[in-house]
């Protein structure tokens, strides 16, 4: 899983808007843990970190032209979120009242000022680590609901499909690309999602962050895809959406938009 361009919001709330990945590859995705400079995913060239639009255009192209491939579309399914800044902030309240309640919220999530800058802050008293209340910049915590929301998201549409192929589904582990801040003072933001996901769904998904290196496959894949899909949710014209529309045809891209209300709308689309 990888987000672009990060999971932290600007503190004005006015910085666009954020794509979350989630890339399955075949074979329970051990393929795309694979060393990438020793077993690459597209063998026709290097996967590398996404790049700024306005540069590499080459690059850019050759990752269109082969996740549009049919090939492709059979070696991958994907799973993507965008959200706009603002969006996300209408949203703060209604994913608080969906994850605890009504008023449950007040034990377990609390902001506050910041006394040397003023900023907003939030804490969760229930939630310790090595002795320490998890807290942070509003801007920083808040994505972590949203990432909890679309992991759970993607383990209800994983496992109907299990369902329907009568296939055992034994649950959902993601290996996310490092969560911005995460460590930092004993506070690894990976603790927040899967307590989210303990106390608000179910005990089958877990959420850990990986370290570089090694560089996986997968991590270049992740990046790269969110990169994409939040340079077309930036631009309609961006070409990139002849290459998500190729997906959707393959069925190996579901791409989603989250509303002021939490929730995620059917299809992203142009416009």
């Amino acid at each position: 899983m990888d987000g672009s361009p990060s999971d932290v919001l600007s503190l004005n709330a006015d910085g666009g808007p954020h794509t979350i990945v989630m890339v399955f590859g075949q074979n329970q995705s051990i393929d795309l843990q694979q060393e990438e400079a020793l077993q690459p995913f597209f063998p026709r060239f290097g996967l590398q970190k996404a790049v700024n639009p306005n540069d590499q255009a080459l690059y850019r192209r050759r990752v269109m032209d082969v996740l549009a491939d049919r090939e492709t579309h059979r070696r991958l399914q994907v799973f993507a979120v965008t959200y706009d800044e603002a969006t996300a902030m209408a949203a703060k309240d209604a994913l608080l009242t969906r994850c605890y309640g009504e008023d449950g919220h007040r034990q377990f999530y609390s902001e506050f000022r910041a006394e040397q800058n003023r900023r907003l802050m939030a804490a969760f008293p229930s939630a310790f680590i090595k002795g320490k209340v998890i807290s942070g910049k509003l801007n920083a915590i808040l994505p972590m609901f949203i990432i909890a929301e679309f992991v759970a998201s993607v383990h209800e549409q994983m496992e109907a499909m299990y369902n329907e192929l009568r296939q055992p589904y034994a649950g959902l582990l993601v290996l996310s690309d490092k969560l911005c801040g995460d460590g930092e003072g004993g506070s690894p933001k990976a603790t927040i999602v899967n307590g989210l996901l303990q106390s608000w769904y179910s005990d089958r998904m877990r959420v850990r962050s990986y370290s570089h290196p090694p560089k996986r496959c997968g991590e270049f894949l992740a990046d790269n895809i969110s990169g994409l899909l939040n340079a077309c949710a930036r631009d309609p014209s961006y070409p990139g959406w002849e290459t998500a529309r190729a997906m959707r045809r393959g069925r190996a891209l579901s791409w989603q938009a989250m509303d002021s209300k939490g929730r995620f709308l059917p299809e992203m689309r142009a416009g």
